[in-house]
């Protein structure tokens, strides 16, 4: 499973011990959970929770860290998260075990520098699902409920629940006639509670001071001899206390430069959503670097190059860019990207954070000297394609080199694109030659660069140094797997025709097939349907010939549905088809399940009834919870789809590689169903190299799950080295 199953990083996590299983035995108990949950039908393993409680204890003890080393422990807390989060999906758990494993699983994230899963454990599993809690009962829940919600930064809970939880302990207090908490068995609980309460006060609202109050708080509940008996309060709090530096070094009011403006931590930090703490490679862009001693954020830096994977928060660094520039510089910025709906999601994303800057983003306004004037009046953000930027430096590039001072190209790839790409380089090649020696900054952003050299050689022509942020990390980990159909020639089905030319007709069952990928070791898991998914037949001669029957053989995209529709049990799917007409049919196809006639899918139907008519294919397929998503459709309809995918009303969606242009959409799996097709001069793929990078990206996406689901459907039977294709 990607890096979950590392031989190397297992071996390095558990070391020597004689009691405890090898590294090979872990490695294929975990590999067991992971099929059993892509079977639907995940199980508790005893001595895999078991390995996963010694892990944590090696990762988390102060002493064991001078004995195993840092790279150890937290090898030990990245295998630890892994199994405390397939532990907590198993079913019938009673509600406080499954706090535990959840809290384990949030604590090993962290520590191991996994931060969005921390946050995905909480919406995948608790989220609106905490029990009610109260000192006089269940009080050990009263901590679990606490940390789980500050780790999955619930702010609304933890300031609502904590309020309750200390008028009960005044009235506790009152009634037994104490003036001190900490003296009776609920102490410790409270002050998890109350140092929560502080901690979440700190990441939204900067105070300091509530730092150093939670830390004696957590040290006095760790402490607490009236609360022996409540370890795990006293537990919680131990790894709360560890974990306040982590806060205070990861928060947005303390990695953003010490002459960043108020307003702009504050658009991240009391935005939507809220962005309280940053990644690592947030954090890592936000350091000095060479050739300049100052962070990448500072207007001294003209031209800076981001690559880092779909997932890891490159949309995160635009929105700091932007916002640290609009707050110093107070000019204008464009933000150039591929698509109309990515230029929309970059509108939406960035709308709740310039208001704390005061600035707007410009929403597609006509050009004309009224504009200039409003323009005029304050800076602003304005989103648009390649085109739109190329039709605006044509038509007055002085006004733009005035208006704005910062470009930010996403998805700069696309330059290479056969059709759009030379418009991208145009722009680029004005800009870069025309800003030279002036205060213009540009900014390139891509997940799927392979050549950043030859970009930063071009766009260091003219004297300007390139900086480069460079990273591979990313928080969820991907399942690999090839998808294909298997003919059982041992289970003929005869039959006769009444035909001058055939005889007989032969049909042999196909069943799916799903190749799991399960380590870097090369060991693959093969899982097949256990009915069969449609059937191939033939046509008999008298002679014995026999000749393929097309029309009473099972399509390949046909026979591949019972797959698509078993992962989506796990949560949405996105597939993937190279041309339009697939998109339809494979939509079409998946558009035999009930009818939905949920309320929230009504606006959506009401829509695309009155913008496209009521015989259009996509209103049949909205019915039973089944969408396609291509740039024929009217861009009204392409956002309606893309927000009821993000709300949860879409079960399935079928796209072109419209789709993948850095779109954030939450699905958890991702199916290329196919990537080419053919044509006059025969077969030809191109969902391939930055096209595939992107597609796989949308699988499982950051603080929503912390596994996708990759899948490759294959027309022909897979090979070991068919994997390489989901590594362009």
């Amino acid at each position: 499973m990607e890096r979950a199953l590392d031989p190397a990083l297992l071996k390095l996590a558990l070391g020597q011990h004689e009691s405890l299983p090898s590294a090979e035995e872990i490695s294929e108990r975990i590999a067991e959970a992971e099929l059993a949950l892509l079977l639907a039908t995940p199980t508790e393993d005893a001595k895999l929770v078991d390995a996963g409680w010694y892990l944590h204890a090696v990762a988390s003890s102060r002493y064991a860290l001078q004995i195993y080393g840092l790279p150890r422990q937290r090898a030990a807390f990245k295998v630890a998260g892994h199994i405390f989060d397939l532990a907590a999906k198993a079913p019938n758990l009673k509600i406080t075990e499954k706090l535990k494993y959840c809290f384990a699983s949030q604590v090993a994230y962290l520590r191991s520098e996994l931060n969005p899963n921390a946050l995905a454990i909480y919406n995948e599993e608790l989220i609106g699902n905490l029990p009610d809690v109260s000192l006089l009962s269940e009080f050990p829940n009263v901590a679990l409920c606490c940390a789980v919600a500050l780790l999955g930064f619930d702010v609304g809970y933890v300031f609502e629940t904590t309020r309750q939880l200390q008028r009960q302990a005044e009235e506790l207090l009152a009634r037994w006639e104490l003036n001190d908490i900490s003296v009776i068995p609920q102490g410790a609980a409270v002050g998890v509670a109350r140092a929560t309460r502080d901690l979440m006060t700190y990441l939204v609202y900067g105070r300091s001071d509530m730092l150093e109050r939670a830390q004696g708080t957590l040290l006095i509940a760790v402490r607490s001899e009236a609360s022996a008996d409540d370890q795990v309060s006293r537990w919680i709090a131990a790894h709360l206390l560890n974990l306040i530096g982590d806060f205070a070094n990861s928060s947005v009011w303390s990695v953003l430069p010490p002459d960043s403006p108020v307003s702009v931590k504050k658009s991240f930090a009391m935005g939507k959503p809220k962005v309280l703490t940053l990644w690592p490679p947030q954090i890592d862009l936000l350091k000095s670097r060479e050739p300049y001693s100052v962070s990448p954020l500072s207007h001294e830096v003209k031209r800076l190059f981001l690559s880092t994977p779909t997932s890891s928060g490159k949309t995160l660094l635009a929105q700091l860019l932007i916002a640290s520039h609009i707050s110093t510089r107070r000019t204008s910025v464009y933000y150039v990207a591929p698509t109309r709906s990515l230029c929309r999601e970059v509108r939406v994303s960035l709308e709740s954070r310039l208001r704390f800057v005061d600035t707007e983003v410009a929403d597609g306004l006509p050009e004309g000297d009224w504009l200039r004037e409003l323009l005029a009046a304050g800076p602003r953000v304005e989103v648009m394609t390649p085109e739109r930027l190329s039709y605006l430096l044509r038509s007055n590039s002085t006004q733009v080199l005035a208006e704005a001072e910062m470009f930010i190209f996403d998805e700069v790839h696309n330059i290479g694109d056969q059709q759009r790409g030379w418009t991208l380089e145009q722009d680029l090649t004005f800009l870069h030659n025309a800003t030279i020696g002036h205060e213009h900054r540009i900014v390139l952003i891509s997940a799927a660069v392979g050549n950043q050299a030859h970009f930063v050689e071009w766009m260091e022509s003219g004297g300007n140094t390139v900086v480069r942020c460079d990273s591979d990390w990313r928080g969820p980990r991907r399942v690999h797997s090839i998808c294909t159909t298997d003919v059982d020639w041992e289970s003929p089905s005869v039959s006769t025709i009444r035909s001058r030319k055939y005889v007989q007709r032969i049909d042999y069952p196909i069943f799916g097939t799903l190749n799991i990928r399960m380590s870097q070791t090369g060991a693959v898991k093969t899982l097949r349907t256990t009915q069969a998914v449609g059937n191939i037949s033939f046509k008999v001669k008298s002679s014995g010939e026999r000749e393929k029957d097309s029309t009473r053989s099972t399509p390949f995209y046909q026979a591949i549905i019972p797959i698509i529709k078993h992962l989506a049990k796990a949560g949405p799917v996105l597939i993937i088809e190279s041309t339009r007409p697939a998109a339809l049919r494979m939509a079409k196809a998946l558009s035999n399940e009930p009818l939905d006639d949920s309320k929230e899918l009504k606006a959506l139907l009401d829509l695309v009834e009155a913008r496209l008519g009521t015989q259009h294919p996509l209103l049949e397929a909205l019915r039973h919870g089944v969408a396609y998503h291509h740039g024929s459709l009217p861009s009204e309809i392409r956002a309606a789809i893309e927000d009821a995918v993000t709300s949860g009303n879409i079960k399935y969606l079928v796209a072109t590689t419209t789709m993948t242009e850095g779109i954030n959409l939450p699905v958890k799996s991702v199916i290329i169903a196919s990537q080419g097709s053919y044509s006059a001069a025969g077969y030809s793929d191109y969902i391939t190299g930055s096209k595939l990078i992107n597609a796989m990206g949308r699988a499982g996406r950051a603080t929503r799950e912390t596994e996708g689901i990759l899948v490759l459907a294959l027309q022909e039977r897979p090979s070991i080295n068919d994997f390489d294709r989901l590594e362009p």
